[in-house]
């Protein structure tokens, strides 16, 4: 369980969770009495992690990352590294799962490392012999290669690629094989495939797929091989990436499936020049929001994996939001082109992680706000508060907000970038309750009991000067 520390405010008696770090928020305090959660559901960490330290400053904050990762059940990194040694035995011991990678579809072409010894720079995979030598294996069976003599890239695949024939028995059993091999020797609890299935497939490849096998769709022969790999592995887990926008078949056979910026992006948002704290005049970048509404909005683009998903409550979604730091100003200002201008620094995006967390429980999966690209930002206690069973089967719409009530609390999404007073469903309240705590803010909610509303304020974001709609989380207090 978590250890907790007690605070005197007034009257109030608080709970606080344990700090998440130097770089997060301060420490969530909540009143007495609200539960919170042994380990988060969550996280997509950073293979950062992973490098080994070159100095005690180094050192200190790879055991604090690390700290952070075994806070959390579900643990998920991109690459082929995998902790070992007592990294890895601390890690089991606390609680966490942890996954191999494989793309689902192929390997690049620069993945055989073909360039001669002694080439500068040396490739990335290099370091990985293992992995080299499985797509040679591969390579040199060209039946199992659906573009055998031109690998192609597009869609998922940013390089070129050599991609995958799973109608060929031999190689099922052999990738199967190899999988199963790997997850012995890794001592990892499952496989994480990126891009499982057609859905992230070039356009020319597919063509080829269609030409060559007219009579079996991709996945139906993807799901023959998941069959196979089940066989293969056992109970160990079987991940996916974006598996919800395929056949009911893939839901059928793993264990859990991720999307990736259904609810914010490190991508996509806006951009201003800005005066960095040490670092002069810089391009930075918003973390990107998608509103609940419109034709790429949460809620159309959560339909297919809400329907998906029910009726597997095996299947667990796990959403990965990456975010942008919070550019804030410092107070001071420097002299730029004649005049004197703010000076911004780097904080931790709260409100970004509210609004992914939010999006995501919603929506019913569970959610990482990601900092894969702004490492260090991305970490709050929210992941860790116990809303408990949910009441009703999904979430309820209002002109101005979205909800979702649960037995010890409820989430509010707003659906526009201006100020909402949004008034929960009093017949969703629980009988006894006496007030409301706005996690967000860290405080109990002003008049409830007369107003019986609250009053949330949008997302700002002073680098741009723009607002974003926001998400909040309320603890019922009893």
């Amino acid at each position: 369980m978590l250890k907790t520390r007690v605070v005197s405010v007034g009257a109030a008696v608080l709970l606080c969770l344990p700090a998440v770090g130097s770089l997060a928020a301060e420490a969530a305090c909540l009143p007495a009495g609200v539960p919170v959660l042994a380990k988060g559901g969550f996280v997509f960490f950073s293979n950062a992690v992973l490098q080994q330290p070159a100095d005690a400053a180094g050192a200190a904050q790879r055991s604090e990352r690390l700290e952070w990762i075994k806070r959390f059940r579900v643990c998920l990194t991109n690459g082929y590294e995998n902790f070992a040694g007592r990294d890895l035995d601390g890690l089991h011991a606390a609680g966490c799962e942890l996954f191999i990678y494989r793309w689902f579809n192929g390997f690049y072409r620069a993945e055989l490392a073909e360039e001669p010894p002694g080439a500068e720079p040396p490739s990335y995979y290099a370091q990985f012999p293992r992995m080299i030598a499985l797509f040679r294996e591969i390579r040199a069976h060209p039946e199992w290669l659906l573009n055998p003599d031109s690998p192609m890239q597009g869609a998922g695949a940013a390089q070129p690629a050599y991609f995958y024939d799973y109608t060929n028995a031999a190689f099922r059993q052999f990738f199967a094989a190899s999988i199963r091999r790997d997850l012995d020797e890794a001592r990892y609890d499952g496989v994480f495939f990126d891009y499982i299935g057609s859905w992230a497939l070039p356009a020319e490849v597919t063509g080829i797929w269609k030409a060559k096998h007219p009579q079996q769709t991709y996945d139906e022969a993807g799901i023959l091989f998941l069959q196979e790999l089940r066989k293969e592995i056992g109970s160990r887990r079987i991940f996916g990436n974006q598996a919800y926008r395929l056949v009911e078949g893939y839901y059928d056979l793993i264990d859990y499936d991720a999307s990736e910026s259904i609810a914010t992006s490190y991508a996509w948002g806006k951009e201003a020049e800005i005066q960095l704290e040490g670092k002069g005049p810089q391009k930075v970048r918003d973390t990107f929001y998608r509103s609940w509404d419109g034709t790429e909005g949460l809620k159309e683009s959560g339909r297919d994996r809400v329907a998906k998903v029910a009726g597997r409550p095996r299947v667990r979604v796990c959403d990965i939001n990456y975010l942008q730091p919070w550019y804030v100003p410092t107070g001071g200002t420097v002299e730029a082109g004649g005049r004197h201008v703010p000076v911004f620094t780097l904080r931790t995006d709260r409100p970004a992680i509210f609004y992914s967390f939010v999006a995501s429980t919603l929506l019913g999966g569970d959610v990482c706000a990601s900092d894969w690209y702004a490492e260090g930002y991305g970490r709050d206690d929210v992941y860790f508060l116990d809303l408990g069973k949910t009441l009703g089967p999904s979430y309820a719409e209002t002109q101005d907000a979205v909800a979702r009530y649960f037995a010890n609390g409820l989430v509010v999404l707003t659906r526009s970038n201006g100020r909402v007073v949004f008034r929960p469903d009093p017949t969703c309240l629980p009988a006894d309750l006496a007030g409301l705590w706005d996690a967000y803010e860290g405080t109990r909610v002003h008049d409830w009991q007369g107003q019986r509303a609250v009053t949330i304020h949008p997302a700002y974001y002073p680098s741009t000067q723009s607002y974003y709609p926001s998400g909040r989380v309320y603890l019922y207090l009893r």
